[in-house]
């Protein structure tokens, strides 16, 4: 049950389900039926279904993965429901399908894609995504884990390109450090922000047996998503037999 101001706001059921079979099969859904109290801009829309994600993945070889993607959401806005077209606020309804691919080209390296099709209440048209990336899983001689990444989308209230570089290695068996660069642009005539470029790093370390450390830190650069921001955590894991490496 959410609150807001002690006041009762969605209260909600909700189901998680999962079935597989060895390495050829999984399927996977997320559901949540709700009933949301509205505001004064927006009539409550009832109980129902708040939002789903279900996705059916198949591995008919060991070097090759399809994935079959369906997303449903169901929102109130928030604020005034007229800015509901920049896209920015949350949605009134939004579904879509998405399929994915992932090849093994070679011992470690991944091709894959992912290709989709969205749409909201009140748009003129569907929105289209795009993803392509490359992905290595071990680098000779240095050791890093590393994934180029493009996606791009098309809808009805701008346009937009993302591009992104990680790069991450483990030093020893628990320190793990983990960098990330790239840019996004958007284009939309309800903004004049569309480019920035960011750099985030990430390091995570135990101490001792319990204890584990994260840190972070974040440069954007861009028009109005101008920023530095830093990030610290000391945290305990109660399971002292935890293995970094499976994470």
């Amino acid at each position: 049950m959410n609150t807001l101001g002690w006041k009762v706001e969605r209260p909600f059921v909700y189901l998680e389900d999962s079935f597989s079979y060895k390495r050829y099969l999984a399927i996977y859904n997320s559901m949540q039926a709700d009933n949301p109290v509205g505001n004064p801009a927006v009539a409550a829309p009832g109980p129902g279904l708040g939002r789903s994600f279900t996705t059916l993945r198949v591995q008919p070889l060991a070097w090759l993965e399809l994935d079959f993607n369906h997303t449903y959401f169901r929102g109130l806005p928030t604020f005034d429901p007229t800015l509901l077209g920049t896209g920015l606020l949350d949605k009134y309804l939004f579904q879509g399908f998405s399929v994915g691919g992932r090849l093994e080209v070679l011992k470690q390296v991944w091709v894959y894609t992912t290709q989709g099709q969205s749409n909201r209440t009140g748009d003129a048209r569907n929105s289209l995504n795009q993803a392509y990336g490359v992905t290595f899983g071990h680098l000779p001689w240095v050791g890093l884990h590393l994934d180029a990444h493009y996606s791009r989308f098309n809808s009805s209230f701008g346009d937009g390109s993302y591009r992104a570089l990680s790069v991450s290695r483990n030093v020893g068996e628990n320190f793990r450090v983990d960098l990330l660069a790239g840019d996004q642009n958007f284009t939309s005539s309800f903004s004049a922000d569309n480019k920035s470029r960011f750099l985030t790093g990430n390091v995570e370390a135990p101490l001792g047996r319990h204890f584990f450390l994260l840190g972070g830190y974040t440069i954007n650069r861009g028009v109005t998503q101008d920023y530095d921001q830093w990030m610290f955590s000391l945290g305990y894991r109660f399971d002292s037999k935890y293995d970094h490496r499976k994470k």
